[in-house]
């Protein structure tokens, strides 16, 4: 199966065939390094169903790694005007998005509307912690890595280091970030795919 067929199928969240086969497929093409065919395949089924949310989120959450920070917020946009009570993978990576953009206040916000959503989620409080520290609000930081450790107790730099960014530079600014908002267990990064 492929991104194409989950765009004919009806775009609801509540639909467990259409999430889990257009999250399986980009995973299985990151995990790959295979980001322009992901692209590819997630653009195909934007053509089919162009009022889907699910496939513009899919779409904007690949660009996101790819690199593409620009493309992916317009794409976040549009995802979340087309469902405006969307799955919380929507806001967490519109907020590492925003994150990478350099404009943490608005990922912060971002992580909020997700905490609403999914409060267990780790991902929120990942990258509230990496926001509040760019923006040096140490407490704020130091309070978003606490409750992120409450959910994930082993998670650290060496797990984050291995999300698959296209751009070593966006792994790197999430690394520095994280580190500064007291996350430990230390990675270095130095390989870039293109």
């Amino acid at each position: 199966m492929n991104i194409l067929f989950s765009a004919i199928c009806v775009d609801s969240y509540k639909s467990f065939p259409t999430r889990s086969v257009l999250q399986g497929r980009k995973q299985e093409l990151l995990s790959q390094w295979r980001y322009d065919e992901a692209v590819k395949e997630a653009e195909k089924a934007v053509e089919l169903n162009p009022s889907g949310a699910n496939a513009r989120a899919t779409l904007a959450f690949i660009n996101l790694f790819k690199g593409d920070v620009n493309q992916s917020l317009k794409l976040f946009e549009i995802a979340l005007r087309l469902n405006p009570i969307p799955p919380s993978w929507f806001y967490y990576n519109f907020a590492l998005a925003l994150f990478l953009d350099g404009n943490y206040p608005e990922a912060i916000s971002a992580c909020e509307e997700c905490i609403v959503v999914a409060p267990k989620s780790f991902y929120p409080y990942l990258y509230k912690a990496a926001a509040y520290a760019s923006l040096d609000r140490d407490k704020d930081a130091d309070r978003a890595v606490k409750s992120l450790l409450k959910i994930y107790p082993s998670f650290s730099i060496k797990t984050a280091s291995k999300f698959t960014f296209r751009k070593t530079d966006d792994l790197n600014s999430l690394l520095d970030a994280l580190r500064k908002a007291g996350l430990t267990g230390d990675a270095t990064i130095s390989i870039s795919i293109s």
